[in-house]
C-alpha cells in the first residue's frame, strides 16, 4: 500500500555525520575567537618574555668586556673584549626597530625586535639599559660590573 522509497530525506548516518562536522567546526571557531579576544594579553606576555631573554643574552657580553662606553646620545653601547690577544669591539645599537650587535663594525646579530626606543645609561657601578617595545611598555635592567660590587642585574 504505502511506498516510502521515493520520499526525500536523510539517513541516520548522514544526520550524525553532519552533526559531527558541525561540532568540529564550531569547536575550532570558538578556540580561534577566544585566542583573538585574548590576543592583546598574549602579545603582552610575549613582549615581556622577549625583553627578559634579551637582558639574559646581553649580560654575558657586558660582564666579559674589559671596557665600555656609552654614546653621548645614549643610543649605543661600545664594548671592548680581548679575544685571542687582540681587542674586539662590539656595538649594541638601536637600528630599524631592532637592537643589533655589530662586531668590529661588520655584519650584525639581531638581539631584539619590535623596539621603539633603546637607551644605554652609565650609572654608578654599571649600565642601565631601557627599551620600549611595540606594546608601549618600558623594560629596564641595571647591570653591575664585577669590579663594582658583584655580578648581576637588578630589575626595575
Amino acid at each position: 500500500m504505502f511506498r516510502f522509497r521515493n520520499e526525500g530525506g536523510f539517513t541516520l548516518t548522514e544526520v550524525i555525520l553532519g552533526l559531527l562536522i558541525t561540532s568540529v567546526m564550531v569547536t575550532v571557531l570558538m578556540g580561534t575567537f577566544a585566542a583573538l579576544l585574548k590576543g592583546e594579553e598574549l602579545g603582552q606576555r610575549d613582549y615581556s618574555r622577549a625583553a627578559e631573554l634579551f637582558f639574559m643574552q646581553f649580560k654575558p657580553y657586558l660582564l666579559q668586556s674589559s671596557g665600555y662606553s656609552v654614546s653621548p646620545d645614549q643610543r649605543s653601547l661600545e664594548l671592548v673584549t680581548i679575544r685571542s690577544g687582540s681587542p674586539e669591539q662590539s656595538s649594541f645599537i638601536h637600528h630599524n626597530q631592532r637592537i643589533v650587535r655589530q662586531v668590529n663594525g661588520q655584519g650584525y646579530d639581531i638581539f631584539l625586535e619590535q623596539v621603539i626606543s633603546a637607551y644605554f645609561e652609565e650609572v654608578q657601578g654599571g649600565i642601565r639599559l631601557t627599551v620600549e617595545l611595540s606594546d608601549g611598555r618600558d623594560y629596564s635592567r641595571q647591570f653591575r660590573r664585577p669590579e663594582h660590587g658583584g655580578i648581576g642585574s637588578e630589575p626595575e
